[in-house]
């Protein structure tokens, strides 16, 4: 635990590394409090889903940190005759203020030592995003960016001129049918580039900004990120999404 725990950590700080050499604000905000809570927490969550499941890269370079950190506790044991290897006599969650908590101490600050040193030096050295992805991911990001604006400005110049000084509507249902009609324009771009993904012949590449379909875990409706109670996933902290309000269930 303690060896996964501080590679995945380590995983982190690389990235923060990398974050602040690119100037990267809203990753070095991220990879800093995912980092603060990890070492002074023992939590890896931040880490987990802020960064390294939205990046792929990270996780095979972590694994190699923890099996180093392992090595380290099995051999250092069988060097010291250590048949239990490192013990503790209550659970805590592995973090730099819990180091005292094992015993012996010094093998494990080496193991959890070597295990965040190598995670970190990976990543730095081989980077954290897939170069491939990168630039047509942040086009796809502007474009769809471009079409809500698009669509959230008709819908608000509908219920500007659709309203007179008095409060009454100068005409009745104008606000939601240009509101309608800029949503509608909006879901026309939206067929247009999955009709073009459809057409795709095989090994074409994919026009950036074409729409992806993702399936829902579970039955329900679909509601915004931001009316989440968690505010940590309403706040946008690991990333843009949806969340499903159910209505049965089975997951």
């Amino acid at each position: 635990m303690g060896a996964w725990n501080f590679a995945c950590f380590g995983a982190t700080a690389g990235v923060l590394f990398l974050a602040w050499r690119e100037k990267d604000k809203d990753m070095r905000q991220t990879a800093t409090g995912a980092l603060a809570a990890g070492l002074l927490g023992g939590i890896s969550e931040p880490s987990l889903y802020g960064i390294h499941l939205r990046y792929k890269r990270i996780y095979p370079r972590m694994l190699v940190g923890c099996l180093t950190g392992g090595l380290i506790i099995g051999i250092g044991s069988l060097i010291l005759g250590l048949p239990n290897g490192i013990t503790t006599q209550a659970f805590v969650f592995t973090s730099l203020l819990t180091i005292p908590a094992f015993n012996p101490i010094g093998l494990y600050a080496i193991a959890v030592l070597g295990a965040f040193v190598v995670a970190m030096v990976l990543v730095v050295i081989s980077g954290y995003k897939n170069p491939a992805d990168a630039e047509p991911a942040l086009a796809g990001a502007t474009t769809a960016t471009e079409h809500a604006r698009i669509a959230g400005g008709a819908a608000d110049e509908a219920a500007a001129v659709s309203n007179v000084a008095g409060g009454e509507e100068l005409l009745p249902g104008a606000g939601a049918g240009v509101a309608g009609a800029a949503g509608g324009a909006a879901a026309g771009a939206a067929a247009g580039s999955a009709t073009a993904l459809a057409t795709k012949g095989e090994g074409e590449a994919t026009d950036v900004g074409a729409l992806i379909q993702v399936a829902s875990p579970l039955d329900g409706t679909a509601v915004g990120l931001d009316t989440v109670p968690d505010p940590v996933f309403a706040g946008g902290v690991m990333g843009p999404g949806v969340a499903v309000e159910p209505t049965g269930d089975t997951v």
